[in-house]
């Protein structure tokens, strides 16, 4: 399992995602959980592929909504598509070191990115 360094981002954006991509690695990869990071990825390959992001607390106090159930995220990501998986408050989803789990169906032609979006100051 690899561990994903994070992008960040630049106010002003980018015009070339791809370039912060790199390939996925076989037995999965991991990054440091972040409210204002996102996992891309991005499918060259001919087929799909499935992306999972292990939760790794099942059951969690939501304010507002008291205890949430929280499933793996799963999402195929068809031939030369890009997906986006967003972590806004998604903490289920964070192991006990700060890191999210993504596992993928195969990895052939498949890469992927953290990007790290610049926080809002109010």
């Amino acid at each position: 399992m690899a561990t994903l360094a994070e992008t960040s981002l630049a106010e002003a954006g980018t015009n070339d995602l791809e370039s912060l991509l790199a390939a996925a690695a076989g037995g999965g990869d991991q990054f440091k959980y972040a409210d204002n990071r996102a996992l891309v990825v991005k499918n060259s390959d001919a087929s799909s592929k499935t992306i999972t992001i292990t939760a790794q607390s099942t059951s969690t106090r939501k304010s507002g909504y008291g205890t949430v159930t929280k499933a793996s995220k799963a999402l195929v990501v068809a031939a030369g598509k890009i997906a986006v998986f967003p972590f806004l408050e998604l903490t289920a989803f964070k192991d006990a070191n700060n890191f999210v789990q993504v596992t993928y169906s195969a990895v052939t032609s498949v890469t992927v990115g953290v990007i790290e979006f610049p926080k809002l100051n109010n």
